[in-house]
């Protein structure tokens, strides 16, 4: 009898080692997981800073200066610098630099503010 409570024991422990290893490949999961969600929340929570929105905003300004630039020079090429579409590119021109101007003074303004940061 005693040969077959040494071979139920090492039964039992073949047990336990893979309940163990169960258990910490499901933490090894939750951790996982955890992290991944925790990544995401933050690198969201930093997108939506004004600091950063109004980084978004003067790169797109910039990218509309330059597509506008980009045309006007076509225009130019193709002899159309005295047109009345000209003209208004010129305007729309000036007033994207208006836009940008103010975006980069807002920026400069948040800068000092800690709760913007």
């Amino acid at each position: 009898m005693e040969k077959m409570a040494t071979i139920g024991e090492k039964k039992d422990t073949e047990n336990t080692k893979s309940n163990a290893i169960d258990v910490i490949g499901v933490l090894f999961v939750i951790i996982v997981v955890v992290g991944i969600g925790l990544l995401l929340f933050f690198s969201v929570e930093s997108r939506n800073k004004p600091p950063h929105l109004i980084r978004e905003a003067i790169y797109s300004v910039d990218k509309l200066q330059e597509r506008l630039k980009g045309r006007m020079l076509v225009m130019e090429k193709d002899g159309y610098s005295d047109t009345a579409y000209y003209k208004h590119a010129d305007e729309i021109k000036v007033e994207l630099q208006l836009v940008h101007d103010k975006l980069i003074e807002i920026k400069v303004q948040f800068k000092d503010k800690p709760w913007a940061n």
